[in-house]
């Protein structure tokens, strides 16, 4: 499926997405004193997001995807992005936590080395996520169906994350 998403064969990953409830209506900000998080998943199209854990909100301001890139290219256009629309966050140790997919542990033929060191040479300190798919739809899941007093627990804005946001509508199955 790729970064189309147009074929809708199978059930939806996150049925528990509903686009009334975890669209903002409003772009949102990154809040000065908590970290930002990047989710990174590599590959020829290589992904990264960008969210934090506003109160108990997993909010989720932007997404990075570069088309037939390697890791250590990929991860200097996200840095430099990084850069521009989060100037106050320049401590990559104190101000992001980088969570990876375990893939990114393995050396692959197209990349120099593994995803992990790659970023680590960048100054980043990458972590591993769950690597079974249920641990992962489940943490996924839990924001998706929690509420809280001011509102859903999840919240995404779509200008800055169209292909999320068509994974979310049931491109990813």
């Amino acid at each position: 499926y790729e970064l189309a998403w147009d074929s809708f064969s199978g059930l939806p990953v996150y049925p528990e997405f509903e686009e009334k409830r975890h669209v903002l209506t409003e772009r949102p900000s990154a809040w000065a004193g908590l970290p930002l998080i990047r989710g990174w998943d590599f590959g020829m199209n290589a992904a990264c997001v960008v969210a934090q854990l506003q109160e108990s909100r997993l909010v989720v301001l932007r997404e990075f995807i570069g088309v037939n890139q390697g890791a250590d290219r990929f991860a200097d256009y996200v840095l430099e992005q990084c850069r521009m629309h989060y100037p106050t966050f320049t401590d990559q140790r104190r101000n992001w936590i980088d969570v990876i997919d375990p893939a990114g542990l393995q050396r692959a033929p197209t990349d120099a080395g593994a995803c992990a060191k790659i970023l680590d040479e960048k100054g980043l300190s990458p972590q591993c996520g769950p690597v079974a798919f249920v641990e992962r739809r489940q943490a996924v899941e839990h924001f998706l169906l929690r509420q809280l007093r001011s509102g859903p627990s999840f919240g995404i804005w779509p200008a800055d994350c169209p292909i999320l946001m068509r994974g979310f509508r049931g491109g990813y199955r």
